[in-house]
């Protein structure tokens, strides 16, 4: 029981250091979190694999701002991660949002090699009232 419980922390801690370095931007660290052969599915926006197509579209992000990132809770069973929170960040044209997010993480051999995204807009008009 022991090790399932060591080997679910350091999965938490995994999912931890992603988060930090997505807030930050540092597109390079979250590469080194994953495996080479990742899978990122964002539920009905896209679908990408490998290291290669992710670092793609973080090049096209670029120029868009850091997202805040608020987790509230992360669950571990076995290899798998399932984390939820709220962010804000600026779309393409530069208006802000806010969003509700799950990310259910794959872990394998201490690397994520999937990650499936829910997220769903937060309907409020934060662009009339921000704060």
């Amino acid at each position: 029981m022991e090790t399932i419980n060591n080997t679910q922390q350091l999965n938490k801690a995994l999912v931890e250091a992603f988060d930090e370095a997505f807030s930050r931007g540092d597109y390079k660290a979250i590469a080194d979190l994953m495996a080479e052969d990742v899978e990122w599915k964002m539920v009905g926006e896209f679908h990408l694999k490998g290291k290669g197509e992710i670092q793609e579209m973080f090049k096209s992000m670029e120029g868009m701002g850091l997202p805040e990132i608020w987790p509230s809770s992360k669950v571990a069973e076995g290899d798998r991660i399932v984390a939820e929170g709220t962010m804000k960040a600026l779309d393409r044209e530069g208006k802000i949002f806010r969003a509700a997010y799950v990310d259910s993480y794959l872990i394998n051999n201490g690397k994520i090699k999937v990650l499936t995204s829910y997220v769903t807009t937060i309907k409020d008009d934060i662009n009339q009232n921000p704060g």
